[in-house]
């Protein structure tokens, strides 16, 4: 799983990243961390998979408000993609179809997804949610241990986000098999 995220990251044009969004770069290289957020916002408002070799240092920084930023960024990239295959036929549920030939694959974001899921302790606890939020619109069934374990944790947002991870990946599961 670590070595498909590297390689996703390695494949990414983030040059493209510097050529069309100079001034969110200029604010990510910055030393100081309110630049550096805005400039973690204006990528995510991207929606451009090429963010995230911009992110992966930020993904494990010991400032929790860079590391929130980061993966909140990180889950904005993937829901903006999940919810591009949302099933129109469906109604209130969230149904995610199966990747198509157009779609872009951000499978190998697991990684820094498992990382967050499997530690709770190593993370502020609004990363677990948006985590969990992320392998939910990623349909990471293999992560469900993972998030029945967050329906007990001591925060409400992060068992509400579990919750609707487990059924997304449930209702899409059901769906496809139908």
């Amino acid at each position: 799983m670590e070595a498909d995220y590297e390689r996703f990251i390695d494949s990414l044009k983030a040059f493209k990243i510097m050529a069309d969004y100079p001034g969110a770069v200029r604010k990510l290289l910055s030393s100081d961390k309110e630049k550096q957020l805005a400039g973690m916002k204006l990528l995510a408002d991207s929606h451009e998979p090429e963010i995230m070799p911009w992110l992966v240092s930020f993904l494990h920084s010991e400032d929790d408000d860079l590391q929130r930023a980061a993966y909140a960024a990180m889950e904005e990239l993937i829901t903006y993609h999940a919810l591009k295959r949302r099933d129109p036929e469906i109604g209130e549920k969230i149904v995610i179809l199966p990747l198509g030939p157009d779609d872009f694959n951000l499978q190998a974001l697991a990684w820094p997804i498992f990382q967050a899921l499997n530690r709770p302790d190593l993370y502020p606890s609004s990363v677990l949610g948006t985590a969990a939020f992320s392998a939910g619109y990623l349909l990471l069934e293999d992560f469900e241990p993972l998030l029945k374990r967050l329906l007990t944790n001591e925060h409400p947002a992060n068992q509400h986000a579990a919750r609707s991870a487990l059924e997304i990946i449930e209702n899409s599961r059901k769906q496809q098999t139908n």
